[in-house]
């Protein structure tokens, strides 16, 4: 949305919204569910598990984060992995595909969140704070909700509350246990027209991806390609895929988004060899096709590859199986980091 324009609004929804976030945070749920507890509320309209997590037991920010998408709940591992405020964590919000509700003072609200109060009959100077709510999902900056999340989180905020009264005396059955544990699961169903709730124990999706990851051998010509490449021992790439937060585009689906860079750098020399930018997220070919070139310009194939991205694992794995490369996912890249922030510098230069 650009700047200065009005968001379209829809009074009755968003009011029904506001009148549940503020029973949400008058009864102040964090008194007894913290970060640790988790428990699932099933989207009447897709059938989908969204997977909500209480903000507020620090007496720092309060709200609610309901994860939404096919694997939430390795979006509550990433955030529970990062320390609040640091680096990481800004970079877990970048991968976030959730609704955010969260309690803000005047000097946090934006003109749109002022907007959007004032067209439905409120007064945003009548009260210090207020309810603020957005949307995430990964490689974009948060916006506000359109008229299904509206719709989504108002169910959530309810179901979430009566969940916390009805077991405020007993937390602990909703402590999070892991990505592939069994979690207690307000579910959804509709009938004679009427929506009712249940209750069920439901396991985690990613249960059934407990295995370790295993990759097919690729066999186009590309792999070809670079399985003619020899192999140098005692070598090794950091094989890369980051957002740029300094810029941001426009889409025709009407939701910006951050464009990515895909980094290769040798980290025996600690310089870049090579990096693509990126605008289509969906789109792998320019990774394979980047990463592919580059070795055959440097003439070789690294014993060791190491990427923070399960996207360019998934990707590379399958070209350079058998050829006595390791590809390995871990948690920090400080090579990457420094190029990405000396890349900051120069775009805010620019």
């Amino acid at each position: 949305m650009n700047a200065g324009q009005k968001p379209k609004t829809n009074k009755r929804l968003w009011l029904a919204l506001f009148k549940a976030a503020d029973d949400y945070f008058t009864q102040r749920p964090w008194q007894y569910f913290d970060d640790t507890h988790l428990f699932g509320v099933q989207d009447p309209k897709t059938k989908g598990i969204n997977y909500c997590c209480i903000l507020g037991a620090a007496e720092n920010t309060f709200g609610l984060i309901i994860y939404r998408g096919e694997k939430p709940l390795e979006q509550h591992q990433m955030l529970l992995d990062n320390t609040p405020g640091s680096e990481e964590s800004t970079h877990v919000l970048l991968k976030m595909n959730a609704i955010i509700a969260v309690l803000s003072t005047h000097e946090f609200l934006t003109p749109e969140d002022i907007a959007i109060l004032e067209q439905i009959g409120l007064n945003p100077w009548e009260r210090d704070a207020w309810p603020q709510f957005r949307s995430h999902v990964p490689g974009s900056p948060p916006i506000t909700l359109d008229h299904e999340e509206i719709i989504l989180l108002t169910h959530i905020l309810t179901q979430t509350l009566d969940i916390v009264l009805k077991n405020k005396d007993k937390p602990c059955r909703f402590a999070y246990n892991g990505i592939y544990g069994t979690y207690f699961v307000r579910m959804a169903q509709t009938l004679n027209n009427r929506l009712t709730w249940s209750d069920e124990w439901v396991t985690s999706p990613l249960a059934a991806d407990c295995s370790a990851p295993s990759f097919r051998f690729k066999n186009t010509p590309r792999a070809r390609r670079l399985r003619s490449l020899p192999c140098k021992t005692n070598s090794c790439f950091c094989v890369d895929l980051r957002w740029i937060t300094s810029c941001c585009i426009s889409t025709d689906r009407g939701r910006p988004i951050f464009p990515q860079i895909f980094v290769i750098m040798n980290a025996d020399t600690g310089k870049a060899v090579n990096f693509e930018l990126l605008a289509d997220h969906n789109n792998e070919e320019p990774i394979e096709a980047r990463f592919v070139t580059t070795l055959e310009e440097v003439g070789f194939i690294p014993e060791h590859i190491f990427t923070t991205s399960s996207k360019v694992q998934d990707i590379i794995a399958p070209l350079i199986a058998g050829t006595g490369c390791r590809v390995r996912r871990v948690g920090m890249l400080p090579l990457v980091d420094d190029f990405m922030q000396g890349l900051d510098q120069f775009m805010q230069r620019k």
